[in-house]
Formats: structure tokens, sequence, C-alpha cells
């Protein structure tokens, strides 16, 4: 079995898209709290209404990462988001997608204690959240390998996904948008 930790970001959300007709954009790309630290769905129907019908490559940063690593459905989806509002609600909405219409059996959702809009320069949530990486990725290691998804979530995220991944040998795959694909980042000898 696998595991695959992923952060998660808000741009289920907040795409714009635009590069699709009209008629296939997201019905709440007007809703001006998109952006907000909020809740902006009563329910779940409308998100996965539209999820159901769109490209995974245009839906999110995080449903473009998962469906190009092809998981089996046993693997195991771990997301991670921040102590946001938006945040935790975009998890949620992406955990039903990926048990939905990825047939994903297990997708569970944490969240990384202080990562939020107001860090302002401190490292100490960073620090935390290195440190609840390395954990899930050691308990996860008992029961097969694990993969770092670090395409979503703030880009400081990011760097900590890949820097607990390359000391602890890890693989941290990302993919921007502009590459269109899935790319490994490479491990960095650091006893050298």
């Amino acid at each position: 079995m696998q595991t695959i930790v992923m952060t998660v970001g808000t741009s289920l959300r907040t795409n714009s898209d635009r590069d699709l007709p009209n008629d296939q954009k997201r019905p709440w790309i007007t809703n001006k709290s998109r952006f907000d630290n909020q809740r902006i769905f009563d329910d779940f129907s409308e998100p996965l209404a539209w999820m159901k019908n769109a490209d995974p490559e245009d839906i999110s940063a995080e449903t473009n990462t998962l469906w190009r690593l092809e998981p089996d459905l046993g693997d195991r989806i771990l997301l991670l988001h921040s102590a946001t509002l938006s945040g935790q609600e975009c998890a949620e909405v992406l955990q039903l997608y990926f048990q939905t219409y990825f047939g994903q059996k297990q997708v569970d959702l944490e969240p990384i204690p202080d990562i939020n809009y107001d860090l302002e320069g401190w490292a100490f949530p960073l620090d935390q959240m290195a440190q609840l990486l390395r954990e899930r990725i050691q308990q996860a290691q008992l029961h097969g390998s694990v993969t770092l998804a670090a395409t979503g979530g703030f880009k400081a995220q990011t760097m900590v996904m890949g820097l607990v991944g390359n000391a602890l040998q890890v693989p941290v795959c990302y993919v921007h948008e502009a590459y269109k694909a899935l790319i490994y980042l490479p491990f960095i000898n650091t006893a050298a």
C-alpha cells in the first residue's frame, strides 16, 4: 500500500477558469467571497456536480496531481490542509470527490496547526509542519511506500515538503500549471 501525503490549497475555489468556455466554468466563479477565509458552500452538491463533469487537470492543483499519480484503490490519501476555514472546506470537498469519482477508499484529512494567513514571518508553524510530516511519513512507512505531493497549499508548505522529503529520502512530486506534467524533485546528497 502506498500513502500519498498531499498539501491542500484553495485553487478549487479560486482558479479563474480563464481558458474554459463559459458553460464549463465553476459556478462559484463570480462569488467574491471565494478568496476570503470563510466557507462558501452551503453543502457540497454544487462543487461535486461541477467536478463530476470537469477535467481533473482543470479542477484544482490537488486533482491535477492525484490523477497523474494514478493511485491504486487501496492506497491511502492524506490531505493536509491549512488551519483556515477555506482550506478545510477545500479539503472536505476534495475528500468527497476522491472517494466518489476516483474510488479512493481511504482519504483522510488533517489540519496543519497554525498554518494560516497570519504567518507573518515566524517559522514555528513551519517547524510544526515539518515535525508532523516526519511523524506521518514514519507511520505510513510501516505499511508501505510514501509519496509527498507538494502541489497545493501555501508556497512555504511546498518548500517544507521538499526539505522533509529530501531528508527522509521520500519522493516529492509537484505539478505546475505551466508544465502540465508531474515532476519529482531531485534528492540532494546532504552528506557531501
